[in-house]
């Protein structure tokens, strides 16, 4: 089973497909129960690593949020390359949103403190926030899940 994140649409048929030949398994006894029980095992253990382990963690939208208000940085000061309805949600107001940004509508944005940047192959596919950043000489000084927080070269 692949781990891109645009597979889990299959998941269904592949379960119906893993029951039937599970089933026959089962069915015929012997050796073939042995391997049945061991793939159910496995799939038990898999499901349980998806639900608990650390890399499959829920975005940190709250932390990072959490973050910013803790540094005093006003609204007005941060990007946020996220979800900006989750900003609102978490306290920080009305920030800069600075998704999907192309070279002509970043420059369009007030001067950041601070950058919020989350899974930037979803929000920034072409990079643009990412090479200002370094262009810009950004420090990041934060990481939680799914999220980087960057500051500008004259904030530290």
């Amino acid at each position: 089973v692949s781990q891109s994140r645009y597979d889990p649409p299959s998941y269904p048929c592949f379960a119906v497909v893993a029951s039937f030949f599970l089933w026959a398994a089962w069915a015929a006894g012997g050796f073939r129960r042995f391997i049945s029980l061991a793939l159910l095992t496995t799939l038990f253990i898999s499901g349980m690593q998806l639900r608990f382990g650390t890399n499959h963690a829920k975005d940190d939208y709250r932390g990072a949020a959490g973050w910013i208000r803790a540094q005093n940085i006003t609204q007005n000061q941060v990007w946020w390359s996220a979800d900006p309805s989750t900003a609102r949600f978490y306290g920080l107001g009305e920030v800069a949103s600075a998704i999907f940004v192309t070279e002509n509508s970043l420059h369009k944005l007030p001067a950041p403190t601070c950058v919020v940047v989350s899974k930037p192959d979803v929000y920034d596919g072409q990079s643009v926030l990412l090479s200002f950043l370094r262009k810009a000489h950004a420090k990041k000084v934060a990481e939680f899940q799914s999220f980087s927080i960057y500051l500008m070269p004259e904030y530290y």
